[in-house]
């Protein structure tokens, strides 16, 4: 998927088209490996009147099972999970008045992504200004104290996939359509401020520590500009910022 992207950004118009082919390439993937899932459904609450849909809803769960890969899973109340690979063991249902939330015991790989489509650099706290500051040089730390972590919200999904220390494989895919990060920029985008490429070089280390420290995966994907960076290498692309497993 990654390399899809690189190759043709166009094709992709909402974090829901990332969305929909990763969950087609993992299904394709796990086609085959086992005889699918028969989970445990659990009812918080319902309706009376409404038994007879309950009892189709189970009866469903216990007769054909369910796909181990779905999108938006819940494993607490208010929470949304942007994929989720269920594991070999069969998955328990927590159904709440229609809302089913699962136990993150039962998952094998969750998976946050993130798709920067109009944001040009890393976005910077009030009163840091990198353009008219284009030629300063900080420190990696003043740089990541300026970063507006809370923008596309990457770290604190970083940190929040940590905290399932249960699931196996955890990883944040982050998507640009102008290569946010700076990752291998090319030569306009370096003259045009410096600084800019500071930030990203600081917000890459961020998540490269944070990533280390929560056992997270954090892949980075940008368009791919063959010949376009310095003394004619590549531009963008496929990196792991941190690669756990």
């Amino acid at each position: 998927m990654g390399k899809q992207f690189t190759e043709n950004p166009g094709d992709f118009v909402t974090e829901t088209d990332l969305q929909l082919l990763m969950v087609s390439e993992i299904r394709k993937a796990l086609s085959g490996s086992s005889g699918g899932n028969n989970p445990r459904f659990k009812i918080d609450s319902g309706s009376i009147f409404k038994q007879a849909y309950i009892d189709a809803v189970e009866g469903g769960y216990h007769h054909e099972g369910i796909d181990p890969v779905h999108t938006e899973v819940s494993l607490e109340k208010g929470e949304r999970i942007d994929i989720g690979v269920f594991g070999t063991t069969q998955p328990t249902a927590h159904w709440d008045n229609g809302s089913k939330k699962f136990d993150a015991q039962d998952f094998d790989a969750l998976f946050e992504l993130k798709f920067v489509k109009n944001q040009k650099k890393p976005p910077t706290t009030t009163g840091f200004t990198p353009y008219q500051d284009r030629n300063t040089h900080y420190g990696q730390r003043t740089l990541q104290s300026a970063i507006d972590w809370e923008d596309i919200g990457v770290k604190e999904d970083i940190e929040a996939l940590g905290e399932r220390t249960s699931v196996p494989y955890r990883a944040v895919l982050v998507f640009s359509n102008f290569n946010y990060y700076y990752y291998q920029p090319t030569q306009k985008e370096v003259n045009h401020a410096p600084l800019y490429e500071d930030l990203g070089n600081a917000a890459w280390d961020m998540m490269q520590r944070v990533g280390s420290d929560m056992d997270v995966n954090v892949l980075y994907v940008a368009p791919e500009l063959p010949g376009a960076g310095r003394s004619g290498g590549s531009c963008g692309g496929l990196a792991w910022i941190h690669e756990a497993i």
